[in-house]
């Protein structure tokens, strides 16, 4: 250890400065999320008659697995250390449904709402936004919403009721990394010690939330979660 300091002085004090730069109150908080049962397709929405024929109005339902959100909210104020959400977030109108039907949005982001079906689309806001209730997308329109907190679901009015909800963490939220056989899922968030809710929302609604203590050391959860049918 003499020969090494002998023969690099500064070794000590920078490694002194490293470790101090680290945030000594972070804990990983980890979710390991085990899938149970299988994700039946979407049963389709119908036929639209267009000039060429008759083609399909649904696109293939996407995988609730690798939309599904984990959100950990802090019982007290805390600094968040999770990974930024985007500024910016389109939902489109495609095939009779909202697409993304789960997705995340920093505070003071914008929505943009695209309506891509050949038909006008009024959307329902829940809840109202800008003292509206509703809004008329014509086709190939888009109009643009500034979110601030709290969370915004989309629904269109009339059958199907397709919905989608766009998120704002109050604290610490992200998606999961689904394995490729789509059994497991993992999602690691760092957050200081103390007691938290978590929430895993899938885009049928919540699915599982429960209370967690965090400590110096870091928590990991095993949750289980069964699949069903998406209607």
């Amino acid at each position: 250890m003499s020969l090494l300091r002998r023969s690099f002085p500064l070794i000590g004090p920078l490694l002194t400065v490293c470790l101090g730069s680290l945030p000594a109150w972070a804990a990983p908080l980890r979710a390991i999320v085990h899938f149970q049962g299988q994700a039946a397709p979407q049963k389709p929405l119908g036929f639209w008659l267009r000039p060429n024929g008759l083609l399909p109005i649904a696109p293939p339902s996407p995988d609730p697995r690798k939309e599904a959100v984990l959100e950990v909210i802090a019982h007290t104020p805390q600094p968040s250390l999770g990974p930024p959400q985007p500024k910016t977030q389109r939902v489109r109108v495609v095939g009779g449904r909202l697409l993304p039907r789960l997705s995340l949005l920093s505070p003071g982001g914008e929505l943009q709402i695209k309506n891509e079906a050949d038909k006008p689309v009024t959307i329902e806001f829940l809840p109202a936004q800008a003292g509206r209730t509703s809004l008329v997308l014509a086709p190939s329109s888009l109009t643009k919403l500034v979110l601030s907190e709290g969370e915004l679901s989309l629904l269109i009015a009339g059958p199907p009721r397709a919905q989608a909800t766009v998120i704002i963490p109050s604290f610490v939220a992200t998606q999961l990394s689904v394995s490729e056989a789509g059994k497991v899922a993992v999602a690691t968030v760092d957050v200081p010690p103390g007691r938290y809710t978590v929430r895993l929302r899938l885009p049928m609604g919540s699915s599982w939330q429960e209370e967690v203590v965090v400590d110096r050391d870091g928590t990991e959860l095993p949750l289980h979660v069964q699949l069903g049918e998406d209607r």
